[in-house]
């Protein structure tokens, strides 16, 4: 078994998140650290808007729950150009 499996959830070091995102572990902060900035998604440009939305399903779909990753996923494919 991993190390990680072996090792109660209180832990494991996850940074919780704002909304219905899931933990981050700290080896993941350099992909995922435009997530935790708080900052009005309305001033963003489009692009920007995207990649944010982008980065919060491929975090779902690493670290959420079976039903998230599922959901994110399917967003994913049913976007995807």
């Amino acid at each position: 078994m991993p190390d990680s499996m072996s090792k109660p959830i209180a832990e494991l070091n996850l940074t919780p998140t704002q909304g219905d995102l899931p933990a981050i572990k700290p080896e993941e902060y350099a992909h995922f650290a435009k997530l935790l900035e708080n900052v009005n998604e309305e001033d963003l440009s489009i692009e920007e808007q995207k990649e944010r939305k982008i980065l919060a399903f491929l975090l779902k779909i690493k670290n959420g729950t079976p039903q998230m990753r599922k959901s994110a996923l399917r967003q994913l494919t049913l976007n995807a150009r």
